[in-house]
């Protein structure tokens, strides 16, 4: 038997309308309707209800959930689904974008979407763009995008936590690195600084020094010895 079956057996056995199972179950008389059809009739789609909406319909019926989805088909994938629902909500916004790429990658698949090509790439480590920050590499994941976003060359998508390269780089937004040991004046990159940690700034070289300087000119420069200094790549903009 289909949960649109059930439903619609269990309302009539109890003599309740459509009306009194919505207000019991907190939904609308059309969405009752609709879900006891199995069919959006706007779209053309079948109707597939939350497991909260399940439960609320199985409370308005006065019965557990095992109950009301006894001998339903799609039982497992009701339960699964919220399971899978359940780990997402907990996961962090940057990893809730991982999996959602990840699922969408899939789903094209399986409606037999050409693929797009894919780079693979680190991601889930940040970098500071004001007071420095120390980084725990343990962060470091290895991610996966279309090709067709990722510029040439890039190898991690980086988060940037502070405000000092404002309005170039906004804070919280994510900048693709492109590893490589040094670059030129006036580039952007992110640097580490022996001591004090990692952060994200425009380089310059003065003699033995480098002068680390922010787009926002609320932040004074950054002068620091050039030993203690290490170019981990260049921000590509």
């Amino acid at each position: 038997m289909r949960l649109e079956e059930r439903i619609k057996q269990l309302r009539i056995n109890r003599n309740m309308t459509m009306q009194q199972l919505a207000d019991l179950s907190n939904l609308t008389k059309g969405y009752i309707s609709m879900l006891e059809r199995g069919l959006n009739p706007s779209t053309k789609k079948p109707i597939v209800p939350s497991l909260e909406t399940v439960q609320n319909l199985a409370n308005a019926f006065n019965m557990t959930l095992e109950e009301l989805l006894e001998g339903v088909e799609g039982n497992v994938s009701l339960a699964r689904n919220d399971s899978i629902m359940t780990i997402y909500t907990q996961l962090t916004s940057p990893r809730q974008e991982r999996v959602y790429e990840f699922a969408s990658h899939q789903l094209d698949e399986q409606n037999g979407i050409q693929e797009e090509k894919v780079v693979y790439l680190v991601r889930g480590r940040q970098s500071a763009a004001g007071s420095m920050i120390h980084v725990d590499d343990v962060d470091a994941e290895m991610g996966v995008l279309p090709s067709s976003i990722v510029p040439n060359g890039a190898n991690e998508l980086v988060r940037i936590t502070g405000d000092s390269m404002e309005p170039l780089i906004k804070k919280g937004s994510e900048v693709y690195l492109r590893y490589q040991p040094t670059v030129e004046d006036g580039e952007v990159a992110i640097v580490r600084v022996e001591d004090d940690g990692v952060t994200c700034k425009y380089l310059y070289r003065d003699g033995k020094n480098v002068i680390l300087k922010s787009e926002n000119p609320k932040y004074e420069d950054l002068i620091v010895d050039a030993e203690k200094v290490s170019v981990i790549g260049k921000v590509l903009l």
